[in-house]
């Protein structure tokens, strides 16, 4: 090992001086068979273009296979020496620098440069096996005292941690495994975790969620190194805020708009920071002012309540927003609240900004001679879904038809065309579910038995 004492002190030059003698009368343990064989000019002319190059983990072993055989020889002894001090010798000095200074990682980095060069250097060899043993060394002491004190003050699961990457570096080391030994829970505490987990798992499943955290919270206290604890605590946290979300939603899609904005208002105060919610409060906010004193019981008001959801919700369908719209001024053409709603969406829904996030707005595939025919968003819809499947378009298709659904549960057509679109998309099982709703409707068409036939194989 170096040491450094209070009379001695590093001395670049006989260092270097000493490298460059192990360098030059130091040879490799196997000699270059395939070189010897060559005449002395060739193989200096060969090192010499490799050394020009950069390439010395090539060249310096030809120059001294030459030198074995002509110890005199000037060309390889000046090669090796420009090598020598030129090349080596700076990583050398940085790395006994580093060294002296007790920074072991980088002194084994700086030499470690000089065996990608020479691999055979037994002397820098060794100096990186010693830095790097002392690095690692460095390493789990300086874990150890981050360990102690955070035992100290009750952290054991960041303690542990701390002991777990001890163990990454040294496997064996003992005191590690002892200490994390210690913080492992007895048997009896091993038997209240596991009754705290299925409490905690009983609690998420009546949707109780805040208790369910809080007693997740009593396992980390038994056992802080506890990360299952800490998977599910996050789990709880989501799933409640996906519960919270989700009632808020299933409030403004029957048109309960202000109980809506109230959950939402509750929600934000749990998380402020998520920008999902934040835009989706906006939205709402934006369609109370448009619903408020809104006619909530005309013919259109279903529409109105698809159409506002669709343009509220994170997951809504912009192009079914607009399209419920226009259906709802069908619906109610001297509506206030249709007329409000059909204004608003036009206006709030730009497919130039749909685009840019990578949504393109859809619309229903009519031909001239449908457009002439004047249709409503419904005829217009069923018609597209036509022509798609007429096209090969069979997924686009099968859209066509949610969008008529969501306007019209019951109509027929659209649970026909929506099933051969499936089929046709060899998604038999979608396809079987589809013609199976439609005989809800109509439990007597023999073309929906056919079709159900058709699938089923019979």
């Amino acid at each position: 090992m170096m040491k450094r004492t209070n009379t001695t002190y590093w001395n670049p030059g006989a260092f270097i001086i000493t490298l460059a003698m192990a360098a030059i009368f130091s040879l490799p343990a196997q000699s270059l068979a395939a070189k010897t064989s060559q005449p002395l000019d060739q193989m200096l002319s060969e090192a010499t273009g490799l050394f020009s190059k950069g390439d010395y983990k090539q060249s310096l072993p030809i120059f001294r296979e030459v030198l074995k055989q002509n110890p005199e020889d000037k060309t390889a002894l000046r090669h090796l020496l420009i090598y020598d001090m030129e090349i080596k010798e700076p990583y050398c000095r940085a790395g006994a620098a580093a060294f002296f200074e007790g920074d072991y990682k980088t002194a084994a980095e700086k030499w470690q440069e000089v065996l990608k060069h020479d691999p055979k250097d037994m002397r820098v060899s060794q100096l990186v096996n010693e830095a790097l043993v002392l690095s690692g060394r460095n390493a789990i002491d300086t874990l150890y005292a981050s360990a102690g004190r955070l035992l100290d003050k009750g952290r054991n699961k960041d303690a542990a941690r701390e002991l777990g990457k001890i163990l990454e570096i040294k496997p064996d080391e003992s005191k590690a495994q002892e200490m994390l030994e210690k913080l492992k829970p007895s048997k009896k505490e091993m038997s209240t975790l596991n009754d705290l987990y299925a409490k905690a798992a009983d609690l998420k499943s009546e949707g109780k969620f805040d208790l369910a955290v809080e007693t997740l919270k009593k396992v980390l206290e038994i056992d802080p190194t506890q990360e299952q604890a800490v998977s599910l605590i996050e789990a709880a946290k989501k799933s409640k805020f996906e519960a919270m979300s989700n009632k808020a939603r299933d409030l403004y899609s029957k048109g309960d708009f202000d109980e809506a904005q109230q959950q939402m208002a509750r929600l934000l105060t749990e998380y402020p920071e998520n920008k999902e919610l934040v835009g989706e409060i906006e939205r709402l906010n934006e369609a109370l002012s448009v619903m408020d004193k809104a006619d909530k019981k005309g013919p259109g008001w279903e529409a109105i309540k698809v159409s506002m959801f669709n343009y509220i919700s994170p997951f809504g369908n912009p192009e079914l927003s607009i399209a419920a719209s226009q259906y709802a001024l069908e619906l109610s053409s001297e509506s206030e609240a249709a007329q409000k709603v059909r204004q608003f969406v036009n206006a709030r829904i730009d497919p130039w900004k749909l685009k840019k996030k990578g949504i393109n707005l859809g619309a229903p595939n009519l031909k001239a001679e449908d457009l002439a025919k004047n249709m409503g968003m419904v005829d217009q819809y069923l018609t597209s879904a036509l022509n798609n499947i007429y096209e090969r378009a069979y997924k686009r298709a099968a859209e066509d038809c949610d969008i008529v659904l969501a306007l019209d549960p019951k109509n027929l057509l659209a649970l026909k065309r929506q099933g051969s679109a499936y089929y046709l998309l060899n998604d038999i099982p979608q396809a079987i579910a589809s013609w199976k709703s439609a005989t809800i409707i109509a439990p007597n068409d023999k073309e929906l038995k056919g079709f159900l036939d058709m699938a089923r194989g019979k």
